[in-house]
């Protein structure tokens, strides 16, 4: 099985792969640990696989697509069809790799990601939790919702962009 490395920039994209993807069966929901998530009872202590199956307990389709992107934060991110709509997934290995990456986003503009500019192909959402970090770049409050209700409320949403988001996946 391939190691994803999870999600997220689409400027500097260099796709590679060749369309393939695996599923992710639902499991039972994952339990409460003294440290929880308290809108969702999630573990604090999560790491992108572990977001991914969460994903699979709370949407309808959940798939890890066979395509990843260069990210500028040193490390390949990879895509996750969540009921049609595509997620890109960042994993840092450490909270204190991911920590300085997801300061380097601008909260008032997005556009902005460290002294880059970036034209998002949709309006970005970022959510940044332990490890990883993830990209929703659409308007389908569905998909928001899926990341939010595992991982907590995203750290910046963006506005405006040069397109309607990612193609559905």
């Amino acid at each position: 099985m391939k190691r994803w490395m999870a999600a997220w920039m689409v400027f500097a994209v260099a796709c590679t792969g060749g369309g393939g993807t695996t599923s992710v069966t639902a499991s039972p929901p994952l339990a409460a640990s003294p440290s929880t998530i308290p809108s969702t009872g999630q573990p604090e202590a999560m790491d992108g696989a572990t977001f991914i199956k969460a994903l699979a307990s709370t949407a309808e389709e959940v798939r890890i697509e066979d395509e990843t992107i260069d990210a500028i934060f040193g490390s390949d991110a990879s895509s996750v069809c969540v009921d049609g709509e595509t997620l890109w997934v960042l994993e840092f290995g450490s909270t204190s790799a991911s920590k300085p990456a997801a300061a380097t986003i601008d909260r008032d503009d997005p556009s902005q990601v460290g002294g880059a500019v970036v034209e998002w192909v949709g309006p970005p959402t970022f959510w940044h939790h332990g490890t990883f970090m993830v990209l929703y770049l659409g308007t389908d409050e569905s998909a928001i919702q899926h990341v939010t209700d595992i991982v907590g409320d995203p750290i910046v949403r963006g506005s405006g962009s040069r397109g309607s988001g990612t193609p559905a996946c």
